[in-house]
């Protein structure tokens, strides 16, 4: 096994042999996750075959390993790691030595998968959403609010409307209006597990208040599962009017 990490006087240092794309310039600070990602979505075809084949391989893999895994040869594979690499998809670092002559690469993926971001730290929220202290839903509501305000700082409040479906779509709600564009309908949830379980009721009310706040608006309501696979936005209704989860 290959370590990725040496102790020193200072505590724990990772080996990072890759550069670092981004515009993070303090390294005193891990990079954002987000830059990672960005960089993964825009790799070629054969550059994410290589980066899926490499994930594959938690302890790290040889040039040889890779290419028999993907039945390309070493300096096709090579190149690819090296343009992976440049990206700050990939490190490497050197094999332990085992004989004479120049020392092999291990190389490692730094990227992860984005439906595993996305599930650990939904469950995180999850988790956060059942501390909440009262059962009314205000302290989530003032959640969502406090959410929206940080989204849409800098937003000038007559754009905002115009951004809720497109924020929507981001935050992976499938949205979609309906009834001739007075309401949007949300088609998908990131909250819903797998299993079809439904998420807890505080996380529709702090939806809820980020697009109150967005919306700028009390009178914009969240209805869960108001119609057949989908939810509802309204506008016009207030809190009062939302059923239940």
């Amino acid at each position: 096994m290959v370590n990725l990490f040496k102790c020193g006087n200072d505590g724990l240092n990772s080996v990072d042999d890759g550069k670092r794309g981004g515009t993070v310039s303090n390294s005193n600070i891990p990079r954002p996750t987000t830059e990672l990602l960005r960089a993964a979505a825009r790799l070629s075809a054969k550059q994410r075959e290589v980066l899926g084949a490499l994930k594959k391989f938690p302890e790290g893999a040889r040039v040889d390993e890779l290419s028999d895994a993907l039945g390309m040869h070493v300096n096709t594979i090579r190149g690819h790691l090296d343009e992976l690499i440049q990206d700050g998809i990939v490190f490497s670092i050197p094999a332990a030595a085992g004989g004479r002559g120049r020392p092999r690469q291990v190389y490692f993926a730094r990227s992860p998968r984005q439906d595993s971001v996305a599930t650990e730290y939904i469950s995180l929220v999850e988790v956060l959403a059942q501390l909440l202290p009262d059962s009314d839903g205000n302290t989530a509501r003032e959640a969502g609010r406090a959410w929206a305000r940080r989204a849409t700082a800098g937003l000038p409040p007559e754009r905002r409307m115009g951004e809720l479906v497109s924020r929507l779509r981001e935050m992976g709600f499938d949205p979609r209006l309906r009834d001739g564009g007075n309401e949007v309908g949300l088609h998908a949830c990131p909250f819903i597990t797998a299993g079809g379980q439904r998420p807890a009721p505080a996380i529709c009310v702090m939806h809820e208040g980020y697009l109150q706040e967005v919306c700028a608006s009390e009178a914009v309501s969240l209805f869960p599962f108001d119609r057949p696979g989908q939810c509802g936005v309204r506008f016009g209704t207030t809190p009062a009017d939302t059923p239940g989860v």
